[in-house]
């Protein structure tokens, strides 16, 4: 269960570009394409952050990956797993992301600001629901999903 967790969370971090073959089998609403998209402007930002030697960025980046990452799972968890058509789709519209700030460097600051303010907002009207998933809250997730990212990536 743990490594379950533990793949699930550190799933973002390194962007995936393989699409599975289920995954246009799946639409995502509005809200869910954005959280991927934020995710992976996040996991994006702390890759260049850590490649421009800014590791405290890089880590509140990661944090905002996780945060974005337990929300968006928060929509489409389903007795105790995330779909795999719904994992699926998420890593088909998450590669636009890096395609499209691979061509348009100078937007990823833009990306990020947009992204905190839209993340912002979905959290403060879905807070009420109180969420539970693997027995732990939205902010649990985000810690842990925070911990293992930095860690995947030598952070920590």
């Amino acid at each position: 269960m743990v490594k379950q967790i533990i793949r699930i969370l550190v799933m973002a971090i390194v962007v995936n570009t393989m699409s599975v073959a289920h995954s246009a089998d799946l639409v995502l609403d509005d809200d869910s394409k954005k959280l991927v998209m934020c995710m992976n402007t996040f996991a994006y930002a702390a890759n260049v952050f850590l490649l421009q030697d800014k590791e405290g960025a890089a880590k509140s980046m990661i944090l905002q990956q996780s945060r974005s990452q337990a929300l968006l799972f928060s929509k489409h968890y389903i007795d105790g797993r995330i779909p795999s058509e719904a994992v699926g789709a998420f890593n088909q519209e998450g590669s636009k992301v890096k395609n499209y700030l691979d061509k348009n460097p100078t937007k990823i600051i833009v990306g990020v600001d947009g992204c905190v303010l839209f993340v912002n907002k979905f959290e403060a009207r879905n807070e009420k629901h109180n969420i539970k998933m693997w027995g732990k809250s939205i902010d649990e997730l985000t810690i842990y999903g925070a911990e293992k990212g930095r860690q995947a990536i030598g952070l920590e």
